[in-house]
């Protein structure tokens, strides 16, 4: 039986059709070993088969331990790839029922908080992930999010500042999805990808990820944001409004999108439209927490070249 652990170990990056046999083998000669159900479920998964991944995390739960959380994580995956978030949600709330002193399941479900629209529970989370010191730099971003659609500008910049120290590497997500599903597109690790991207200068390469993040979900309000300040960056002016328009239809109560493309609007020379974004920002119940940040841009101080960057 290790001898076929081994093989699937070897074989699950470059052949998972391949290690999916080997490690089915290793259950029919150890049926009732859980963890051989867990490995299996990860393969199936990374092949896109989530009902019979599903089928045996439910086997390694009734085989394994009281509190184990493992097979917990992995029905929260399939919740996240398959889009039953709600799902996922409530799987990672009880895994930090089990393990309350993990960054992992905290990031998660505040991202999904986050993607729910619940800021403040996603604060909660993400807050308690960062103090509970990651492993990624997950966490950073989906605090920067946050502190965004909050108008605590000097505070996303900070999270960016800290992010950047403890993660350079703006691909680490990817490289820990393509453990788990490299063969099914999620959204997820190419739009952390964007973002760290965007931050380290690398525009195009943020561009290219955005658009790998917005196929499979066309509804990512974040990525559009970071595609329109790559674009700005760029020089590509039309292509920056395009992409901040596309993040306001997509969340119109998201009004750092409308101070970004005032500015983008006014670079056009558009004055009647970046007046009417900068009306929609005033308006805003985030006009006082964001007032010198606006009057900056107002005077032309404050851009999308050096909007992550700015100090008052």
């Amino acid at each position: 039986m290790p001898g076929y652990v081994y093989e699937f170990a070897k074989l699950y990056i470059t052949d998972t059709p391949k290690a999916l046999d080997e490690i089915s083998a290793a259950i029919e000669l150890d049926a009732g070993n859980p963890l051989l159900y867990t490995l299996r479920s990860l393969a199936l998964q990374r092949l896109g088969r989530f009902g019979e991944s599903l089928d045996d995390l439910e086997t390694a739960t009734r085989l394994g331990p009281t509190g184990w959380t493992t097979p917990l994580a992995g029905k929260a995956n399939v919740g996240l790839y398959t889009g039953n978030y709600d799902d996922a949600l409530q799987y990672f709330s009880k895994i930090i029922e089990t393990d309350p002193n993990h960054w992992y399941p905290y990031n998660m479900r505040g991202f999904l908080w986050l993607f729910k629209g619940n800021l403040d529970h996603a604060k909660e989370d993400i807050d308690k992930s960062i103090e509970l010191q990651p492993t990624e730099n997950w966490p950073y971003m989906w605090a920067t999010s946050i502190a965004l659609r909050q108008g605590r500008l000097t505070d996303a910049k900070a999270y960016i500042e800290d992010g950047l120290k403890r993660f350079p590497d703006p691909d680490s997500g990817d490289k820990l999805s393509e453990l788990i599903a490299a063969e099914n597109a999620n959204a997820f690790t190419p739009a952390l990808s964007a973002f760290w991207s965007m931050n380290l200068g690398q525009f195009n390469k943020a561009i290219q990820k955005s658009e790998t993040a917005l196929a499979v979900n066309p509804y990512f309000t974040d990525v559009y944001l970071v595609e329109g300040i790559s674009y700005c960056n760029l020089g590509k002016l039309p292509e920056a409004d395009m992409a901040l328009s596309k993040a306001i239809a997509s969340e119109p109560t998201f009004i750092v999108a409308y101070l970004l493309r005032a500015g983008v609007r006014a670079g056009m020379g558009n004055a009647m439209d970046a007046l009417s974004d900068f009306a929609v920002v005033q308006n805003s119940p985030l006009a006082a927490p964001m007032q010198e940040y606006i009057l900056a841009a107002q005077a032309g101080k404050l851009n999308c070249t050096n909007f992550l960057t700015y100090a008052p």
